[in-house]
């Protein structure tokens, strides 16, 4: 693991930099750890030791707030220890008025886009989730502090900690060829025809070449995307050996915002797509079902990469009048949505041209619901 640490300055006799000194020391036999102040080029450190978490320990200084933006723009897991200067009696008696000022101008925002704060006392977790800007607060005692924790013992704590965001925050550690991989193994294991020419010889020569340590991000997204058995069942059919990864033994954090869990549920949308269907047209009124639903759950942010492949089943293995259903998803107000998500279903699982009913989409739109699918 690379850990990097940031502090403002490092300074003699001051607890805080003798707390990130001390961390530095006991970590650095169990990762690679660098310390960054103000004056050191940041963003070129950033660029060079590509950390896989940023420690960030400082609180109402601006160049931190900017700079723990920077590290977020460029994807980098960022956690801070705000070290006591948070509490409500710091807040109320200390520069207060500039306080106020500056916690709207940036210091709330600052600690809503971290991924986690990380206190040393149980007083202070409990006042940091009653302030209510971050809801991950997570207390590792400090050996300055209490004579019972010891150096090692502190920084391999901390080490867990960190190794629980970086689980929580593994789509932004996916590489390209990760994402091919899920891809494909979607396409394989939604597919109800012989495998044969699914996939090009290098699609499935590169998930032969799939570590265990990609594997293990690979499956963390296919459980909260609810294709993990769709994943293992494409793996099952290219004799794939996975590795003994039980995801649901990781210690995580819960999504910020959870996808809807299972299939498409069209209760609620089912009489609406019936009233533009006639009985002979079952399967288009199922089909329009399933896009309306599609398109209530992409409005929530809930949209998933199970309900994708539902609906490229649906496209895929129905038989149906293409022209019909233009004017099935046109008369329900979905043509645009209809024509995007087919383009991101001709993207992810590869379904031919002759599948298609209409043309696809490929405009803002579609990007956003790109977004809603991928985190």
């Amino acid at each position: 693991m690379r850990i990097l640490h940031y502090i403002p300055r490092l300074r003699a006799n001051d607890l805080i930099s003798d707390h990130v000194r001390t961390l530095a020391e006991a970590m650095k036999d169990m990762a690679e750890v660098s310390v960054a102040t103000a004056k050191d080029p940041i963003e070129k450190m950033l660029d060079e030791l590509h950390p896989d978490i940023v420690h960030v320990h400082a609180c109402w200084n601006f160049k931190a707030a900017t700079w723990v933006r920077h590290a977020a723009r460029k994807q980098y897991p960022v956690v801070i220890s705000p070290h006591w200067q948070l509490e409500p009696y710091t807040m109320r008696h200390e520069h207060r008025i500039a306080k106020l000022l500056n916690s709207w101008f940036y210091q709330r925002r600052t600690v809503e886009k971290a991924e986690a704060l990380l206190v040393t006392t149980e007083r202070e977790g409990k006042n940091l989730e009653a302030l209510g800007w971050q809801k991950r607060v997570h207390v590792v005692k400090s050996s300055l502090l209490n004579n019972t924790m010891t150096m090692e013992r502190q920084a391999r704590d901390t080490l867990t900690f960190y190794h629980k965001v970086i689980d929580t925050n593994y789509y932004h550690q996916m590489s390209d060829a990760e994402k091919e991989a899920v891809c494909s193994l979607l396409c394989i294991g939604t597919s109800q025809e012989s495998i044969r020419n699914l996939l090009s010889s290098e699609q499935i020569s590169l998930l032969h070449t799939i570590t265990p340590e990609q594997w293990r991000r690979m499956l963390l997204y296919a459980d909260d995307e609810s294709i993990h058995h769709l994943l293992l069942n494409g793996a099952e059919k290219l004799n794939l050996n996975l590795s003994d990864i039980d995801t649901e033994a990781i210690d995580r954090y819960l999504p910020d915002k959870p996808k809807a869990k299972g299939t498409l549920d069209t209760s609620g949308v089912r009489d609406k797509a019936v009233r533009v269907t006639s009985k002979e047209e079952k399967v288009l009124c199922d089909i329009g079902a399933l896009l309306l639903a599609a398109h209530e759950q992409y409005k929530k942010q809930t949209l998933s990469m199970r309900h994708i492949a539902e609906l490229y089943q649906a496209f895929k293995y129905s038989d149906y009048d293409e022209d019909q259903l233009v004017r099935i998803t046109r008369q329900l107000g979905i043509r645009k949505f209809t024509e995007r998500i087919l383009q991101i279903i001709q993207e992810d699982l590869y379904i031919s041209e002759g599948f298609l009913p209409m043309p696809t989409r490929n405009d803002r739109g579609t990007q956003r619901i790109r977004n809603t699918i991928i985190h």
